[in-house]
């Protein structure tokens, strides 16, 4: 059995759980022997670390970016290196005034450029790797489907319940979103959920605010009628792996997103969702589910269908462990 260890950097982080650490019950049962290490911060830890790299057939390094002496004595010890990323870790994000950082392309392009194999989220990352890397492997980021609480839709909400996901320090997306949330909640009885880690406010919308967790956040998107992913139009954002409308359309949830970078792929306009390009398209497509929720259930239904095909765990974990084992029979 081939051994592997996933390096990764915080199981507080979205991208270590969504990335790897959800997937290794599948990827033990494809046949591999899984270890996992936080990345080390001391000097102490990281050497104790290389001294036992040689016992992998492979090592994952999950998004993190190394300076040059710790990348290259992990290239040193490391029978193969697979490096894994689900966003834009070349550039700073988009709050940044400078986007361009030197230091951030110099260590992914070296990072890249030395892997045995490259794992990208997305098409788009795939191309900013394809600069620098020869072997490339596209693996979505995966959403749990089985188990997980699924829109009822014989039991109607006293307002139409429009939602939002994610960290505090995206909150600024939802906030673009204010003027067609204000006119829709003239127009129609509604209220904006929103679940996150800070509150949100919203002059002229109800909102209420659901302190997110990771045990209760499936069954809080359950109960949306519709979810929103609004995205600015940057670099940055082109990136993103849509992992919050895919975990709307996984609990039957119809989506209205920014019509941008990976939603495109996701939502399939009219079936398993909506893509808005401005204020107005958001406020119409939003209203076309508040009027019409045979619709809107059609389309949680198809999104539902969408995730389980190609996006579950499952299917994802597979297709991840055999990437891992192509490389590893070379």
């Amino acid at each position: 059995m081939n051994s592997v260890l996933i390096l990764f950097q915080d199981i507080r982080l979205p991208s270590s759980r969504i990335r790897m650490l959800n997937l290794i019950p599948v990827l033990n049962s494809m046949g591999l022997n899984i270890t996992v290490e936080q990345y080390p911060v001391s000097l102490k830890k990281k050497l104790d670390l290389y001294r036992i790299l040689h016992r992998f057939d492979a090592v994952v390094l999950q998004k993190k970016l190394l300076s040059f002496p710790d990348f290259k004595l992990l290239r040193m010890f490391s029978k193969r290196i697979v490096y894994d990323f689900d966003d834009a870790v070349y550039i700073r994000d988009d709050q940044a005034t400078e986007p361009v950082s030197r230091t951030r392309l110099a260590r992914f392009s070296r990072t890249v450029a030395n892997a045995d194999l490259v794992v990208a989220g997305t098409p788009f990352l795939a191309d900013e790797a394809a600069k620098f890397a020869k072997n490339i492997s596209i693996v979505p980021s995966a959403v749990e489907v089985t188990g997980i609480p699924v829109k009822n839709w014989q039991t109607a909400n006293e307002r139409f319940v429009i939602g939002w996901v994610g960290s505090g320090g995206n909150l600024r997306y939802l906030e673009n979103l204010a003027e067609p949330l204000r006119k829709l909640a003239g127009e129609y009885p509604l209220e904006l959920r929103v679940i996150s880690n800070k509150p949100a406010y919203m002059e002229g919308v109800p909102v209420v605010n659901i302190q997110w967790s990771l045990e209760g956040q499936a069954q809080e998107i359950a109960r949306f009628d519709a979810g929103l992913m609004p995205l600015p139009k940057t670099h940055w954002s082109q990136g993103k792996c849509s992992y919050k409308a895919l975990q709307y359309m996984a609990a039957g949830v119809p989506v209205v997103a920014t019509d941008w970078g990976y939603n495109r792929q996701v939502i399939r306009e009219g079936e398993t969702g909506l893509l808005a390009e401005d204020d107005m398209q958001y406020y119409r497509k939003i209203r076309l589910l508040i009027e019409s929720p045979e619709l809107a259930k059609s389309m949680g239904d198809a999104g539902r269908r969408l995730v389980e095909r190609e996006y579950s765990i499952e299917v994802v974990g597979e297709l991840l462990a055999r990437s891992l084992t192509d490389l590893l029979q070379k």
